[in-house]
């Protein structure tokens, strides 16, 4: 993302690479919440923890130029 040159390239490589990691793991979520048993609950509550830590990250990039208007 940050070799894209300006913040609409930035947003297009995010949402090609959130779209493509979807694809691969989309089920997975949803199976973990489905479980009764505890770790795959924690699993879940870690992978949430990680996928917002990581939209701050991205939003942090952009920001630095400017809004994107």
């Amino acid at each position: 993302m940050s070799a894209a040159t300006d913040r609409r390239g930035q947003v297009r490589l995010f949402a090609a690479d959130v779209a493509e990691r979807l694809e691969r793991v989309g089920p997975v979520p949803h199976a973990l919440a489905a479980s009764a048993e505890p770790e795959p609950a924690e699993l879940l509550a870690r992978v949430d923890r990680d996928r917002l830590a990581g939209v701050r990250r991205f939003v942090a990039v952009p920001e630095r130029g400017g809004p994107l208007g």
